[in-house]
């Protein structure tokens, strides 16, 4: 059955859902075209990655992905090479939760995003019990997850609420990793950060290239025994497109689309090609 606000298909694989016609998926999206402001900053972001989007195993499990992650990137707002990059990493292409998303971690908790076909903000809830959120317009149980368009839907819905908190960040790397960490412990992260460097934290979310938070990542594996704590590293392997500003997220602040975008460099390939000279 198809959820509220998901409008997915019901498909028996993910090469049925590629062999649709989705000429008009991949066109220009006039929806987010509209009102849009692109952010001309687009900085280049250099980590301790060597990139693997090309190894021919790579690719050939992102390209049953690819048509799928284009249509909900358009929706939610988040980059198609973003979403292939995760769903990489976290499953290597198996069916059984894509995204592996901890529905624990984000169980009841009303998340609020954009939905940039409709042009509207809509309430999303992770839960068991879908009867105790009336006022959710889209609800996802546990099972849902098998679905493999619902899975990477939701992981897109996460990370455009994300940018849509009231912390109002515009820094992509952080919203990677906190998908990883969960909100609390993106936090911790933060209050760490902000203890030992004097950092505001809001100033360093305002940026989408300051990447101090990630020198304090360690503390919730190290406390907790939590999360990855080189998730962003992990993830960015993986994203195919890593120039050009290919990697980006889309924030609506009230009046107009703002698409936020940055470039990525292989810093361990850029130093391999550096000693081979």
């Amino acid at each position: 059955e198809n959820l509220p606000g998901l409008e997915f298909e019901k498909i028996e694989s993910v090469e049925d859902y590629n062999n649709k016609d989705i000429s008009t998926i991949i066109n220009e999206d006039n929806n987010i075209k509209e009102n849009i402001v692109i952010d001309n900053n687009v900085p280049l972001i250099s980590l301790d990655i060597s990139d693997r989007s090309m190894d021919p195993e790579i690719i050939e499990i992102q390209n049953r992905y690819r048509n799928m992650c284009e249509e909900i990137g358009k929706k939610w707002g988040v980059s198609p090479n973003l979403l292939l990059g995760l769903m990489t990493q976290e499953s290597h292409g198996n069916y059984t939760n894509l995204t592996q998303i901890e529905f624990n971690q984000w169980k009841d908790q009303e998340l609020k995003a954009y939905n940039f076909n409709d042009k509207k903000f809509v309430n999303v809830v992770l839960t068991s019990n879908p009867d105790s959120h009336p006022n959710s317009d889209i609800k996802i149980t546990d099972s849902d997850m098998n679905n493999p368009y619902t899975n990477i839907a939701t992981a897109a819905i996460i990370l455009n609420s994300s940018m849509h908190s009231s912390l109002n960040p515009s820094n992509i790397p952080y919203l990677v990793q906190r998908y990883n960490y969960g909100g609390g412990n993106g936090a911790e992260v933060l209050d760490e950060m902000e203890k030992y460097t004097g950092k505001n934290r809001y100033e360093m979310l305002a940026s989408n290239d300051d990447l101090s938070f990630m020198d304090f990542r360690y503390i919730i594996p190290q406390n907790k025994n939590q999360g990855d704590e080189h998730y962003v590293e992990n993830v960015f392997q993986y994203v195919p497109g890593k120039e050009n500003g290919q990697i980006y997220m889309m924030k609506f602040d009230g009046e107009k689309n703002i698409k936020i975008s940055i470039n990525v460099e292989s810093k361990l390939d850029k130093e391999i090609k550096r000693s081979t000279l």
